[in-house]
């Protein structure tokens, strides 16, 4: 089945054309038993494991190769491109002991076709449809290019008549087309230079780090020589722009269980996740963080204080 539950702090397709790798990579960050072979579009099925990432397991899907054309032909193409929809990050494996490019263009095209866009920065505007009361735009930052007059005019073109538009900083009339598509899915990828350690592989690596390095992070690895596993392990966790959050009771050790958040998570979010009592009969809390091995700090904070990764929280009601 194509339609994977999420499990563990994030899932992660990996993405890429046949004989890139994809087998060895997920085979190698997870130890899941998976078919490896030389000959093309050995992977039919997604193939799911589990990464180990210090106190964490991160869900990794490999998915079956990119093909031309894969939206509008039959087979699993769509099946494919659904999936990686529904990821949190994506790996875009590339083979750099051949020419990187044309493996590249392929794969972004198919994503393009499918309304997923890579690393763009996050809209500036969410629009949220109503029942009622007619268009109410809130301006929560700084001043905007559109008007509130252009932004209704674009909304009723739309024959939308009831929405609530958050604009959280400066934004164009474009942003707000993007924000209207609801079929856009962006999502954080990066790519993982496979098979470095072949002949050629330098100068193509050169190569796709002159085309892309701007839109992506390029982590140049060898699964057969196990080279760059452990950086690539580390930017995964990175890219999936999360945080932990450790809970301490009064009287007790630290949660060795961390709470998996998204990054710009307040201490609310936490109080939600631990139980509904911690809202209604909240004081404060304490956090307790260590910047450097040797310093520690402890404050007291509010509602609305923003976490960071590996934070400890102790609540008081």
């Amino acid at each position: 089945s194509f339609s994977i539950k999420k499990e563990g702090a994030g899932q992660i397709a990996i993405v890429g054309v046949t004989n890139s790798g994809k087998s060895s990579l997920i085979k190698i960050l997870t130890n899941v038993d998976t078919e490896i072979a030389g000959y093309p579009f050995t992977t039919q099925l997604p193939v799911v494991g589990m990464m180990p990432y210090e106190d964490l397991l991160i869900q990794l899907i490999e998915l079956p190769a990119i093909f031309e054309h894969m939206n509008v032909k039959g087979g699993n193409g769509r099946q494919i491109l659904s999936a990686i929809r529904n990821a949190d990050a994506i790996i875009l494996i590339v083979d750099i002991s051949i020419d990187p490019l044309p493996q590249m263009n392929l794969i972004l095209s198919e994503l393009e076709s499918a309304n997923i866009r890579l690393n763009m920065r996050k809209l500036p505007v969410i629009i949220t449809k109503t029942g009622s009361g007619g268009i109410v735009v809130i301006f929560q930052g700084k001043r905007i290019d559109s008007k509130r007059k252009d932004i209704v005019d674009l909304l009723l073109d739309r024959k939308i008549h009831n929405a609530i538009v958050k604009i959280s900083d400066n934004c164009s009339s474009y942003d707000i087309i993007d924000a209207l598509n609801y079929n856009i899915a962006n999502i954080n990828a990066i790519i993982v230079a496979n098979k470095g350690d072949l002949d050629g592989s330098k100068e193509n690596f050169r190569t796709l780090a002159k085309h892309y390095s701007k839109q992506f992070q390029i982590l140049p690895i060898s699964v057969s020589k196990n080279l760059g596993i452990l950086n690539l392990k580390q930017e995964i966790f990175k890219h999936l722009d999360v945080l932990r959050v450790y809970s301490k009771e009064p009287g007790k050790g630290v949660s060795p269980k961390p709470i998996v958040l998204p990054k710009g998570a307040i201490v609310q979010d936490v109080a939600k996740h631990l139980h509904n009592r911690f809202l209604k009969n909240f004081k404060y809390a304490k956090i307790t963080r260590q910047p450097t091995k040797s310093q520690v700090t402890k404050k007291q904070v509010g509602i609305n204080y923003e976490l960071q990764d590996r934070d400890i929280i102790q609540f008081y009601t």
